[in-house]
């Protein structure tokens, strides 16, 4: 039995999320973190050590996609969060703050205990709050994406990561165009709704090449310099 299904307050299990947070300071209505960071210590940031509350923390945002119907994107705007960020938070490869998880909560009128509280199903309801009400009004006809959009045709795989990909592959037309392996982690979770990580995926696209040609890619570094990091495309073979 893990740590987190022994019924503790989860709020606890938070403080492993920062690696680098000294000082807790309690206010009247939640806990709030605020990180002290040394010079020794700036290294650390960005990375999620605890990986087993990473992926609580993920898995409550997807419940509460489920629930309202919302898209990682959506989510991001109605919450004031960077859609990096958040995105960056679903695929549990940076630690959130508690700050910005009282934001996801703030539209729902959601507990931080409550979000946090991961043996408890996210309240009835979700929809029905005003902020939520008033931000689907404001934007199911302008941003669309922002929601998932409902199909007459339901994704038809076996419940395995396998079994996904095989019919991405197969059965869809993502690969008509040049993809590469990053962009497939984030358009697998806004388009198909399935979620893996970088290294994973290189290993089972290995399994497609029979329909997927491999191209050697270049990618560009956020200061503009050319990655070495080695990269590759891919794209469905022309019949």
């Amino acid at each position: 039995m893990t740590s987190l299904q022994q019924g503790l307050d989860p709020l606890l299990y938070l403080v492993a999320f920062f690696t680098t947070t000294n000082i807790i300071n309690v206010s009247e209505n939640t806990k709030v973190f605020n990180k002290n960071v040394s010079k020794n210590n700036k290294k650390e940031l960005g990375k999620t050590i605890n990986k087993e509350l990473a992926r609580e923390v993920s898995a409550r945002i997807q419940e509460l996609l489920n629930e309202t119907g919302l898209k990682l994107e959506g989510l991001a705007v109605l919450s004031g969060i960077g859609k990096s960020a958040i995105k960056s938070y679903y695929a549990t490869t940076i630690p959130i703050s508690v700050e910005n998880i009282a934001k996801i909560c703030s539209p729902f009128s959601l507990e931080l205990f409550g979000f946090l509280n991961f043996k408890t199903p996210l309240p009835a309801g979700l929809k029905e709050q005003t902020a939520f009400k008033e931000f689907y009004d404001k934007h199911i006809k302008s941003h669309p994406d922002y929601f998932t959009r409902k199909s007459n045709k339901p994704m038809q795989y076996n419940d395995n990561d396998k079994g996904r990909l095989k019919y991405i592959v197969n059965e869809t037309d993502y690969f008509s165009t040049e993809k590469l392996t990053e962009e497939m982690v984030e358009d697998f979770i806004e388009i198909f709704g399935v979620k893996y990580e970088s290294g994973r995926l290189s290993q089972m696209l290995k399994s497609h090449l029979g329909v997927l040609d491999k191209l050697p890619a270049v990618k560009f570094n956020k200061d503009g310099s050319l990655s070495k990091k080695e990269v590759f495309k891919y794209v469905k073979k022309k019949k």
